[in-house]
């Protein structure tokens, strides 16, 4: 069988962590069908940047005895520029590559990234007395929007390969695409809530950036952080009809820019 890497790019938010603890969940389990999913099982549970700095017999070593390496790491969405030697090192060694990429709707992206920030720098934000420098939530989203050059990204990425192997798909499409793809359609993808990485409610989001805001002691704005994580698929009250519209007229552009270059259509169902 011919030897090949399965490259999952992300983005971020869109079920990069439930890919990743059900591929690392079964690393023994997928490395006797062949597949290596590379990853000591300590810290993230992406290993996908080690695709960066890969040269080829850097790549015919992660095959060993495996014909097929699944790498996975959502950072990699906007690094594509610093991938532009991989094409040529997998062409030397003999392997075939395919891009995987996954999307959903920005105004979901948005409450799911405002959330991320939250948890990975409320110390930060506990010690300035100050969330997101003072920033409001609709002053984040636009600065995000801005930042979030999704169809520029992606471009990188298909135009290193061939246009068969590069692959946009919804987020809710993870778990058939993979199973498809690697042929593992008796894989146990079981993964605890807790550990995909579940988004905060709105609410609670709204809630913990006013607490500190306000210079609420550290070790309540802590638990109330704690409280939340353990409420992430309670109702949300902060998911409004004019916040989900608003960003979803944001990035009009980013959305057309989706469905003149790739024929995806990234816009929220409704």
């Amino acid at each position: 069988m011919n030897k090949r890497l399965f490259l999952h790019v992300g983005a971020p938010k869109c079920g990069s962590t439930f890919l990743q603890q059900a591929l690392l969940k079964n690393q023994s389990w997928l490395s006797d069908r062949g597949i290596n999913y590379p990853h000591s099982g300590q810290g993230h549970p992406g290993n996908g940047l080690i695709a960066l700095g890969l040269r080829s017999p850097d790549l015919s070593d992660l095959f060993k005895h495996h014909h097929t390496v699944v790498l996975s790491h959502e950072d990699l969405f906007a690094a594509a520029g610093k991938a532009q030697l991989l094409p040529a090192q997998a062409a030397e060694a003999g392997v075939e590559v395919r891009v995987y990429a996954y999307l959903r709707p920005f105004s979901e992206f948005i409450f799911g990234d405002y959330s991320q920030f939250i948890k990975q720098h409320l110390e930060t934000f506990i010690s300035e007395s100050c969330a997101f420098d003072g920033r409001s939530f609709e002053l984040f989203a636009v600065d995000r929007s801005r930042a979030m050059a999704a169809a520029g990204f992606l471009k990188g990425w298909a135009t290193l390969f061939a246009d068969e192997a590069f692959q946009l798909s919804s987020h809710k499409q993870i778990r058939a695409d993979w199973t498809a793809a690697l042929n593992i359609h008796d894989m146990d993808w079981t993964v605890p809530r807790a550990q995909s990485n579940p988004s905060l409610t709105m609410n609670d989001c709204d809630n913990i950036v006013q607490a500190i805001n306000a210079g609420a002691p550290d070790q309540d704005v802590r638990a109330m952080l704690h409280r939340a994580m353990q409420n992430c698929a309670a109702p949300d009250a902060g998911r409004t009809a004019d916040r989900i519209n608003w960003i979803e007229a944001l990035f009009h552009k980013q959305n057309a820019q989706l469905i003149e270059g790739f024929g995806f259509d990234n816009r929220l169902k409704t």
